[in-house]
């Protein structure tokens, strides 16, 4: 009783202030932004878009968190009376609300102990001003990974979804939001371009302009920027909600690209309380960063050295700046917005990409680099779920500035931000086994087994089987330890041999076929030149065996040796194509100091 007559005293007397200030130019209240309160008093009598973030501190779990949050906003909706606040968006995966309010009801918002911070709805608009092989990505593509299984979410102006590139690409759950939520729906057509070129980079066939950098990467294409580049913030907050709240939805909905910005920058780094507008984005990217979702901003194109445009210069989002990829490679570029919180860069000047009516054509921008970025992080989870590894938003950010290349920057600012190399974060990955990668494997996908014993079923996780033996599985192969040469401490272990028969464990410099192996004995020979034995062993009755540590010593290797192993086995009853003798699939090692 006693709280709600305080609360009802506090509404009364910010009911008089605010009046009173729009009339006489008094200072809003410390929970109300200025430019709310100038807006009211540029239309007396009136309403105005406003934003709300709630005091609701995160805990418990994301089901118990989300009760919490609509528990709040019932509260503060039930104490508005009739055409104080017009609803426009109740956000489900983090505290706030959207809507038009008018004199009394700002009042109300400023008076209840449940509100944190009331802004303006601002405007967020587009970032416009060979990059796939400069961040390795073509090699990481050649190792077989693509993007397949994963989706990256585009909040953009939309995609052009009958694009020769990007229609096979089309995540279902498209959506739009926009007119301040007047307008919420399905579909996400592109009417300006920006989202469709952006979309391009990432998962680009390669029928019309060039390949992206992960081109089997779905596209969760969500339009909150209208046809003239511009979205609001309440709109965008709304969008970013969807998201999170759909992610159980996809396989791996692993990243949001998110290239656009505010006009105005921010010098504070992080930027998360500058104000409503980074409150309320913090809190909504932070519900999709806990949710498994990598959140990536481009740091705006206003040639500033030391401040950024939101949502770049939140806590919860990793912020790309653009190089060159050409001329001065690895420069940063003039036109790239940096602040202390731009730790990775990206390809950005001149990047060919989609365009709309299904043609390509090239862009330069932070919003260019931005989408190398994402589609990085694609690539990174496609590897990792296929070793079953579970890579959080913040360990992949980590993998990505550890393994960065060093720019060089004109702002004088230090450290640079470090240019993203696909290659170098996948081989960084720790999986299990992830010592090395699983090449040539006898699922005839590459080359047919020699009689039909192709292994049946695919081994999941990242491991590898050769052809079907007499036990009715193929052997695989797969290294555990390190690739270390100081530590020597590489294992490789054999799987599904024939018990109490010898193994051979051997090494090439080649792969054999490009990698595809060809027929040999009852099984493929994935690796040759130069071979190295490596010892033999008797498989144990479970069919197992092990050779290392002690095989870089073995081998005579160094760091940067590449590396192609493989188990040969004797099948001496009943092996299926007759010749007594079979091969597990290969494994590619590189070896580091």
């Amino acid at each position: 009783m006693s709280t709600n007559l305080l609360r009802v005293g506090r509404v009364a007397a910010l009911f008089a202030l605010t009046t009173c200030a729009f009339a006489h130019g008094t200072e809003p209240d410390e929970v109300i932004e200025a430019a709310v309160i100038d807006s009211l008093r540029t239309v007396p009598g009136e309403t105005v878009s406003v934003v709300v973030a709630l005091s609701l501190p995160r805990q418990g779990s994301n089901a118990e968190y989300r009760s919490a949050i609509e528990e709040t906003q019932e509260l503060v909706l039930a104490s508005f009376e009739p055409g104080e606040f017009a609803l426009a968006y109740r956000y489900r995966t983090f505290p706030a609300l959207a809507g038009r309010v008018n004199a009394e009801g700002l009042a109300r918002l400023g008076g209840d102990d449940l509100v944190a911070r009331v802004g303006p709805n601002t405007l967020l608009r587009v970032l416009l001003d060979g990059s796939v092989a400069h961040i390795n990505a073509d090699d990481v593509q050649a190792m077989g990974y693509d993007g397949e299984g994963i989706t990256v979410a585009v909040l953009d102006t939309g995609i052009d979804t009958d694009h020769p590139d990007l229609a096979d690409d089309l995540a279902d759950g498209a959506m739009h939001f926009l007119g301040d939520g007047s307008n919420i729906g399905p579909g996400a057509e592109d009417d300006h371009g920006h989202g469709t070129h952006v979309s391009g980079i990432i998962s680009s066939a390669g029928n019309v302009g060039p390949l992206g950098v992960a081109p089997a990467t779905d596209i969760l294409a969500i339009k909150a920027l209208d046809s003239g580049g511009g979205g609001s913030l309440t709109d965008i907050l709304g969008g970013i909600d969807y998201i999170t709240s759909v992610v159980d939805d996809y396989d791996d909905l692993c990243a949001i690209n998110m290239s656009l910005a505010t006009i105005l920058p921010y010098s504070s780094c992080p930027c998360d309380n500058a104000d409503t507008l980074t409150t309320t984005l913090q809190a909504a990217l932070q519900a999709a960063k806990d949710a498994g979702i990598t959140p990536f901003a481009a740091t705006g194109n206003g040639y500033h050295c030391s401040s950024m445009g939101a949502p770049a210069c939140l806590s919860s989002v990793t912020a790309v700046a653009a190089v060159f990829d050409e001329q001065n490679p690895d420069h940063i570029t003039a036109f790239s917005d940096r602040s202390p919180c731009n730790e990775l860069a990206a390809p950005g000047d001149n990047i060919h990409s989609s365009t709309l009516g299904g043609g390509s054509g090239s862009s330069s921008g932070t919003s260019m680099a931005c989408p190398h970025a994402a589609a990085t992080a694609a690539l990174m989870r496609q590897f990792s779920g296929s070793y079953c590894t579970d890579l959080a938003p913040g360990d992949l950010v980590q993998i990505l500035k550890d393994t960065g290349v060093p720019t060089v920057d004109s702002c004088g600012s230090s450290p640079n931000p470090l240019r993203i190399d696909a290659l170098a974060a996948i081989d960084s990955i720790g999986v299990p086994g992830g010592s090395g990668t699983v090449f040539c494997q006898g699922d005839g996908s590459l080359t047919p087994c020699p009689c039909g014993n192709e292994s049946a079923t695919p081994i999941p996780c990242g491991g590898g089987a050769g052809c079907v033996n007499s036990s009715g599985e193929g052997a695989g192969a797969a290294a555990n330890g390190s690739p270390s040469v100081s530590a020597d401490d590489l294992i490789v272990d054999g799987a599904r041999l024939l018990p109490a028969q010898p193994a051979l464990c051997f090494a090439g410099t080649v792969q054999l076929n490009g990698g595809a192996g060809i027929p040999f004995g009852d099984g493929l020979r994935c690796a040759g030149a130069s071979v190295i034995r490596l010892g033999t062993q008797n498989a144990d009755a479970a069919g197992a065996a092990s050779w290392g540590p002690g095989l870089a010593a073995t081998g005579g290797w160094s760091p940067g040796d590449q590396r192609y192993l493989q188990l040969w086995y004797r099948d001496p009853t009943g092996s299926p194509c007759g010749s007594g003798f079979n091969l597990s699939n290969g494994l590619a090692v590189s070896f580091t100091p």
